[in-house]
């Protein structure tokens, strides 16, 4: 390459395939979009595209982002036979894309059945892979768990948030030089430009200078009696609770889902002060959990985004076994009494309440995206890094 001369910026493909995915992708978009040596190619999947799930492409949209790409994959129901055809349209679907768009690099996130679809298909088309969250569960309780570490076996290069799950990728045989710990990119810029309280409360019809608790249930798909019993009794627990106000956030497109949208849709007509919504986006979502009084549910976010608001959190049953906890985390069992103890410490226990708003997040300093870019931009694409080996057999 002579003087004067620029290198063609690396094709960096990147999936989303749901609105919690988003949160953590946005960051590395901006930071490969800001970066003259990448040329973002965003792929949109998933519920994204699905209105019962929020529509949720409009959030990506009015972000800024212009998709490549959108690929329908969504399952036809909340089966597993469903899930299992969709899996198979999403290989089709992201082949043909693939083949369109020549990604140098292809940039997933996790464990849902649209982004394995995604890792298939870039591993049999022989186009590197990049996984980000790898390591975070140790004990199965969806079938995430496996599709996470198979996407594991598949990706050149792994991003992670912290040291110990470093250790979890390293013991699933994968080479030390391909991992990289670079925090969690959900957590860069989580608290900037949030919606002001009475703002956000006028939108959401709630009174944010009242107890209020935002919540969210999801399927546990090895275990569906779990999240069956996680949500009535936290349903339970918040009737007994009259003075609270309770935020509900919508299902992903797991198999369950569709009976905790039926549970919530109820309980949202039958008592006012508890709303429920399909999606409340990224930022309206960020700014209801700034707000709220306290967090409960099975959710990640309340894991690994609760920290960087210091708000309590009441995390029901196994779903999230194996994550880092901070210290603003209470683990219950899915039980009335014991989700009921848990609210009552994380709402009203004063002195629990203010080491909660002292707690650091272990999960990343806010530049997890700017250090994605900068490794996707000059790792060497060199013959040891294309050709995975087990540790030792080099």
């Amino acid at each position: 390459m002579t003087a004067g001369e620029q290198q063609t910026p690396r094709r960096i493909a990147v999936v989303t395939g749901a609105r919690s995915d988003f949160a953590h992708m946005r960051p590395v978009m901006a930071a490969v979009e800001a970066d003259p040596r990448l040329a973002l190619q965003m792929i949109v999947t998933g519920s994204h595209l699905s209105a019962a799930h929020g529509r949720t492409i409009d959030e990506v949209l009015e972000s800024g982002f212009a998709p490549a790409a959108e690929i329908e994959c969504l399952a036809a129901d909340d089966g597993d036979t469903a899930t299992a055809s969709a899996i198979g349209r999403g290989v089709a679907g992201f082949a043909e894309v693939f083949a369109d768009l020549s990604p140098d690099w292809v940039v997933l996130l996790g464990d849902r059945y649209e982004i394995f679809a995604a890792a298939t298909a870039a591993t049999a088309m022989r186009i590197p892979l990049a996984h980000l969250a790898g390591g975070e569960c140790d004990v199965a309780s969806n079938i995430d768990f496996q599709l996470r570490n198979a996407i594991t076996q598949m990706a050149l290069l792994h991003f992670v948030s912290c040291e110990q799950y470093r250790r979890r990728v390293v013991a699933m045989g994968q080479e030390d030089f391909r991992i990289h710990v670079v925090g969690i990119p959900s957590l860069d810029g989580i608290a900037d430009d949030l919606i002001p309280p009475d703002e956000l409360g006028a939108d959401l019809g709630v009174d944010f200078s009242r107890p209020t608790l935002l919540a969210t249930v999801l399927p546990v798909t090895l275990n569906p009696v779990e999240h069956e019993q996680a949500l009535e009794s936290l349903l339970v627990a918040i009737a007994g609770m009259t003075d609270l106000q309770v935020i509900f956030t919508g299902v992903n497109a797991d198999a369950g889902g569709r009976w905790i949208a039926d549970c919530l849709a109820k309980i949202a007509i039958d008592q006012s002060r508890v709303k429920a919504f399909a999606s409340l986006g990224a930022r309206r979502y960020h700014g209801a959990m700034a707000a709220a009084t306290a967090v409960a549910g099975n959710s990640s976010s309340g894991v690994i985004e609760t920290p960087s608001f210091g708000v309590p959190t009441v995390n029901i049953g196994t779903r999230q076994d194996g994550r880092l906890r901070a210290a603003n985390v209470i683990d219950v069992e899915p039980t009335p009494a014991a989700v009921a103890a848990g609210l009552r410490t994380a709402l009203t226990d004063e002195d629990f309440r203010r080491r909660c708003r002292d707690v650091k997040n272990p999960l990343g300093d806010g530049r997890a995206g700017r250090r994605i870019a900068e490794i996707l931009a000059t790792v060497e694409m060199d013959d040891r890094l294309l050709r995975k080996a087990l540790p030792g057999a080099r």
